[in-house]
C-alpha cells in the first residue's frame, strides 16, 4: 500500500446542504489517547464494520482497514470506524444507522481554542463556518493520512508540521484543483489518532463552479506531498540503490542492443503469423478511410492484437521484451510501491507502434507494394577504384584508409589528397568527394562533396557518376536534384556500372522520382543481374515469381535466386528453401519485416542515457561507433562525431494537421503549448523557456530572449537565444494571444508552460518531445522532429503572403537569405507541393491569424528588438 493516502471527496453546498458542521467537527475534535487494547473487537463493532464496508466499499482502501484485517482488535476496529465515517461525511445523514454517530466521537488537537488552521496565523472558527454556510459551490474535503511510524520518524506527528507543509504547497494543491491562487480558500485540522495520524483539509474556490478535480489532479496532490514528506528518505534510498540499479541498467541495455541487432538481420518464417497477416490484409480491403489502429473496427483490432501476441512468442522478441520489462520495473520501483505488472506485448502502451507496424505491413501486402531487401547495399556498392589511378593518389589512399595509422598522418594525407585533386587528378577528386560526404576524417560538407564528385564525374569516372547520382537523389535538400541524379545514374549504367543499373531499376519500379515503368525496371535489373549484382538477381527472382512486369516463371525465378544465393544473399536462399510452399513474397517476408520494425522500436524504447545532449539517431550512432573503432579508437574514446547532414523537412498535410490539432485540443495540459508552437514557429528551447514576464497581454506580443536546455548531468538551465537575431519581439495571432491571456489568469507559475507536476519548474523539452512522439504514434501520423512543426508554420506563412524578410524576423534567423535558402530554394517543386499541402489549411482554424505578419513593414518593426 502507498505510504501516503489521499482521499478527496467533494460536496455541493447550497440549498439545505452546509458544511459548517463538518468544519466545526474537524476543528474541535479532541485527540484520542493512545491506549493499547489488544482485546478482540466487540460484537457491536464487528456488526458496525460489516455495515460500513457494505455501505462504503472504498473503506477497504484505508490504512485502518488493512490494520484491522491483519490484526482484528478493539483498538483497530475503533480506528477503522472513525476514519470510514470521516471519509463519508456527506452520506452519514442519509444512510440509516449513522445519524448522530459523529457527535459521540472525540475531538481534534487544538491550536488555541480549536485546531483549525489555514493561510492566516489565526482562524476565526465562527467566521469560517459562516463563510461556508453562505457558499453555494463545491467543497473538497481532502483526508491525508500517514502511518504512525512514518509520522513520528519524519516529524509529521503534530499540527504545526502539517500547517507548514500545506501552506508551502497550497499553490500546487490549488493548481491541481484548477483554481487560481488568489481564488483558493482552505482550512485544515490535524487529528493525531491511533496508528494513522491524518489531516482534514477543506478546499474550495471563492468563485463557485470554477474548481474541478480530476484523478490526475488527485495524483498530483499526492505526488507533491509525498515528495515533500519523504524527500530526505527518498534521497537516502536512491543513494543505496543507485549503484546496483546502474549496473542492472547497463546490463539490460547491452542485452537489448545485442538482441535488437540480431532481430534486425534475421530472417524468420512463421506460418501462423503469415496466415494472420494475409487475413488482416483482406480485412483492410473493407475498411474505408484511414488505416490507423484507432479507426479500425473491433474485429480488425482483434486480428492486429492476435498478430502482436504471436510475435511475442518468437524467442528473439520474448527475450528482448523480458529485458525491457526488467529495466522498466527497476526504474518504476523508485516511484511506486506496487510492483509493475508484466502485460502482454499487445497491451503494453509503450509499444503501440508495433500495432501500427503490423497494419502498415498488412497494407503493403494488400496493395502489392514492392520491398527491397538491400539494407546492407550501402556498405559495398562503392568499391575502391584502382584502375587508372595515379601512383600518388594510390599512395595517399593507402594512408587515408589505414585506420591503424596516427590521425595526424591521415589528416596530412587528406590535405595532400585535396591538393592533388585541385591539380585535376580524377581519382583524387572522387576520393576527396567521398571523404567530404561521409566524414569523419574530414568535417562533413555536402556542398564540397558535390563539387568534387561533379569534377570527377565530368571526367567520365564511372564510380563518381554513380556516387553523384545517389547524392543528388538523397533527401538532403542542400543538394537534392532528382532529374540530374537520374541523368548521372544512366551515364554510369551505360558505362556498365551494375550498381547504377540496379538503382535505376528500383527507381522505375517505385515511380517516386520518375514515371513508373515496370518494363524498364526489368531491363535495368536484368542488365545489373547479368553483370553479377546479387540484389538485382534477387529482385528478378521475386518479379518472375509473382509475374510482375514479366511473364510468371517459377523456374526462372529459382534460377535468379540461385545466382543471388551463391553470392551470399540470405533472402534469396530463404525463397529457395521455401519454393515448394509458395505464398506471395510479401506474405512470406511479413514476419521478417515485422521483426526488423520491432528491433528499431525496442531500441528506441530502451531507456535513454542520463544527461544526454543533442540526440543522434541509433543507426547513425552505430555507424559512427563502427568508424571510430575502425580508425583505431577504443569504443569509449571521445571522438568528435561527423557533422550530421540536415534532414529534409516534413510538413503535415491537411488530413494530418486536422488529426493532430483535434488530438491536442483534447489534452488540457498540451493544447495551448502545441497551438502556440504551430502559430509562432518557436524553437523547442524557446517555447519551453517562455515566462509570463515575456508576454504583454495588452499588446498581444511575446519577447523571445532565452532558451531552455540541458546541461551535462541532465539539469535544466536557461541561456541566451541561438543567435543575436534570436532575441526578438513577435506579434501574436489574436487567437494565440487570447489563449495565453486565459492561461495566465489561472496560472500559478512564472513559466508560461510549466512542468505539469511541479509548477515552479519549466516544461522539460524532452517531455515535450516525447509528448509529440506519443501523439504522432497514437494517431498514426508521420514521425516528425519537433523542428518540423516550425517548418510547417514557416511554409504556411510564406504560402499566405508573408515575405521572407518578415518571416526571418519572426523565426529569429540572422539573415533573410537563410530563410530564403531554407524555404524557397526549390520554388518550382517543393514550394508548390508545400503550398498545396498546407496552404489555406491552418487558416480554417486560425481565420485571418496571419494578418499581423502580412504587412511587411509592420511585421519587420515587430520582429526587431
Amino acid at each position: 500500500m502507498a505510504r501516503l493516502i489521499v482521499k478527496s471527496p467533494y460536496y455541493k453546498c447550497g440549498g439545505n446542504t452546509s458544511l459548517s458542521g463538518y468544519l466545526r467537527y474537524i476543528a474541535t475534535r479532541e485527540r484520542v489517547e493512545l491506549l493499547p487494547d489488544d482485546r478482540p473487537p466487540t460484537r457491536k463493532q464487528e456488526q458496525f464494520i460489516t455495515k460500513l464496508v457494505k455501505d462504503f466499499p472504498d473503506s477497504k482502501k484505508l490504512y485502518e482497514y488493512e490494520d484491522y484485517i491483519e490484526k482484528p482488535t478493539k483498538a483497530n476496529a475503533s480506528a477503522l470506524i472513525t476514519m470510514a465515517l470521516e471519509s463519508n461525511w456527506d452520506k452519514l445523514s442519509t444512510v440509516e444507522g449513522y445519524t448522530g454517530y459523529i457527535a459521540t466521537r472525540p475531538r481534534a488537537e487544538r491550536l488555541g481554542s480549536h485546531g483549525l488552521f489555514g493561510d492566516a496565523d489565526s482562524v476565526d472558527l465562527e467566521s469560517a463556518m459562516s463563510e461556508l454556510e453562505q457558499y453555494t459551490g463545491n467543497v473538497w474535503t481532502h483526508i491525508i493520512s500517514l502511518k504512525r511510524e512514518d509520522a513520528v520518524r519524519l516529524g509529521y506527528d503534530n499540527a504545526k508540521a502539517w500547517r507548514n507543509l500545506l501552506r508551502a504547497n497550497r499553490n500546487d494543491i490549488a493548481a491541481a484543483m484548477n483554481i487560481p491562487p488568489n481564488d483558493f480558500r482552505w482550512y485544515a485540522a490535524f487529528h493525531d489518532e491511533g496508528d494513522h495520524p491524518h489531516v482534514h483539509m477543506m478546499a474550495w474556490s471563492t468563485v463557485p463552479g470554477e474548481a474541478y478535480l480530476t484523478r490526475d489532479g488527485i495524483r498530483n496532490i499526492k505526488s507533491t506531498l509525498t515528495n515533500q514528506i519523504f524527500k530526505q528518505e527518498m534521497l537516502h534510498t536512491y543513494e543505496q540503490k543507485s549503484q546496483s540499479r546502474d549496473e542492472l541498467v547497463r546490463e539490460a541495455r547491452r542485452a537489448i542492443r545485442q538482441l535488437t541487432q540480431e532481430m534486425s538481420w534475421s530472417i524468420c518464417t512463421e506460418p501462423a503469423i503469415e496466415q494472420k497477416m494475409a487475413q488482416l490484409a483482406g480485412q483492410l480491403e473493407t475498411v474505408k478511410g484511414k488505416k490507423s489502429y484507432g479507426y479500425l473496427p473491433k474485429s480488425v483490432k482483434k486480428t492486429v492484437g492476435a498478430i502482436v501476441d504471436k510475435l511475442e512468442e518468437l524467442p528473439a522478441v520474448r527475450a528482448c521484451y523480458d529485458q525491457w520489462c526488467v529495466l522498466q520495473s527497476e526504474v518504476e520501483n523508485y516511484y511506486h510501491d506496487k510492483l509493475r505488472e508484466r502485460k502482454k506485448l499487445s497491451q503494453e502502451k509503450e509499444f503501440r507502434q508495433i500495432k501500427s507496424a503490423v497494419i502498415q505491413e498488412a497494407e503493403r501486402i494488400r496493395l502489392g507494394a514492392v520491398t527491397f531487401e538491400d539494407a546492407d547495399l550501402s556498405n559495398n556498392d562503392e568499391p575502391e577504384q584502382v584502375q587508372g589511378e595515379s601512383y600518388a593518389c594510390w599512395e595517399l589512399r593507402q594512408i587515408v584508409r589505414d585506420a591503424s595509422l596516427p590521425l595526424a598522418d591521415r589528416d596530412e594525407a587528406a590535405e595532400e589528397l585535396e591538393r592533388l585533386a585541385e591539380r585535376g587528378d580524377t581519382h583524387a577528386q572522387y576520393l576527396i568527394g567521398q571523404l567530404y560526404r561521409d566524414g569523419p576524417l574530414l568535417i562533413s560538407d555536402i556542398q564540397k562533396a558535390k563539387r568534387w564528385l561533379v569534377l570527377a564525374a565530368e571526367q567520365n569516372l564511372t564510380a563518381a557518376q554513380y556516387s553523384l547520382g545517389k547524392l543528388l537523389l538523397s533527401d538532403d535538400m542542400e543538394v537534392r536534384d532528382p532529374d540530374e541524379g537520374i541523368r548521372w545514374l544512366k551515364q554510369a549504367a551505360e558505362s556498365r556500372d551494375h550498381f547504377a543499373a540496379y538503382r535505376l531499376g528500383k527507381e522505375y519500379l517505385t515511380g517516386e522520382v520518375v514515371i513508373k515503368d515496370t518494363a524498364k525496371a526489368v531491363e535495368w535489373f536484368t542488365q545489373s543481374a547479368e553483370a553479377g549484382n546479387q540484389y538485382a538477381q534477387y529482385m528478378l527472382g521475386k518479379l518472375y515469381l509473382t509475374g510482375q512486369g514479366v511473364a510468371q516463371n517459377q523456374a526462372q525465378a529459382m534460377d535468379w535466386f540461385s545466382r543471388s544465393a551463391a553470392q551470399g544473399n540470405q533472402y534469396a536462399q530463404f525463397f529457395l528453401e521455401h519454393q515448394n510452399g509458395f505464398r506471395p513474397p510479401s506474405v512470406m517476408l511479413a514476419t521478417t519485416h515485422l521483426l526488423h520494425h520491432m528491433s528499431r522500436i525496442f531500441e528506441d524504447h530502451s531507456l535513454p542515457q542520463s544527461g544526454t545532449g543533442l540526440q543522434v539517431d541509433s543507426k547513425l550512432r552505430r555507424k559512427i561507433q563502427e568508424k571510430k573503432i575502425a580508425m583505431g579508437h577504443k569504443p569509449d574514446d571521445h571522438v568528435e562525431p561527423p557533422k550530421v547532414a540536415h534532414k529534409s523537412m516534413t510538413i503535415l498535410n491537411e488530413e494530418q494537421l486536422d488529426t493532430f490539432l483535434a488530438a491536442v485540443e483534447q489534452d488540457p495540459i498540451w493544447k495551448d503549448f502545441f497551438y502556440t508552437e504551430l502559430t509562432t514557429g518557436l524553437r523547442l528551447g524557446e517555447i519551453c523557456g517562455l515566462m509570463w514576464s515575456d508576454f504583454d497581454p495588452r499588446k498581444g506580443t511575446l519577447n523571445i530572449s532565452r532558451t531552455l536546455h540541458k546541461e551535462k548531468g541532465g539539469r535544466l538551465v536557461t541561456g541566451g537565444t541561438k543567435t543575436y537575431a534570436g532575441t526578438r519581439k513577435i506579434i501574436l495571432p489574436d487567437s494565440t494571444a487570447e489563449r495565453l491571456r486565459s492561461r495566465k489568469k489561472y496560472s500559478c507559475s512564472v513559466w508560461v508552460f510549466h512542468n505539469p507536476l511541479r509548477p515552479e519548474a519549466p516544461m522539460n523539452p524532452t517531455t515535450a518531445y516525447h509528448q509529440l512522439k506519443k501523439i504522432l504514434a497514437e494517431h498514426d501520423l508521420p514521425d516528425l522532429r519537433f523542428h518540423d512543426l516550425r517548418h510547417t508554420f514557416a511554409t504556411h506563412a510564406l504560402s499566405n503572403g508573408v515575405d521572407a524578410k518578415t518571416l526571418s524576423g519572426i523565426l529569429g534567423h540572422t539573415k533573410a537569405s537563410f530563410t530564403v535558402d531554407t524555404y524557397t530554394h526549390t520554388t518550382t517543386d517543393m514550394h508548390r507541393k508545400a503550398a498545396e499541402i498546407v496552404g489555406g489549411f491552418l487558416s480554417d482554424y486560425l481565420g485571418e491569424e496571419m494578418a499581423p505578419w502580412q504587412s511587411a513593414e509592420t511585421a519587420a518593426t515587430a520582429a526587431s528588438t
